[in-house]
């Protein structure tokens, strides 16, 4: 299976965290925001993909399968909304 890169917003871990989920290897989530001080509040995140991913797994990404945008607060067993606008994905040279 591929390894996947995902992005966190949310609350209990130190901001640029990377955390490996219990139940997968494959799996890294990086926090970038780690408070709801700003909730309601549009924000612009700007990410080096392939940067974090050295750090996260220790090696180059392989080519960019897919990119997915999602809301997921069942393990908080809360609830939560979010509006997505302007995603650009920009090819840095060597």
């Amino acid at each position: 299976p591929y390894a996947t890169l995902m992005y966190s917003i949310g609350s209990g871990v130190e901001q640029y965290e990377i955390i490996t989920p219990q139940y997968t290897k494959t799996i890294r989530i990086k926090a970038v925001q780690t408070s709801n001080e700003k909730t309601g509040q549009w924000r612009i995140f700007d990410r080096n993909i392939e940067s974090d991913f050295i750090k996260a797994f220790g090696e180059k990404p392989g080519r960019l399968m897919s990119v997915a945008i999602m809301g997921d607060a069942d393990n908080t067993r809360g609830s939560s909304r979010a509006f997505v606008a302007d995603l650009e994905l920009i090819e840095l040279g060597e």
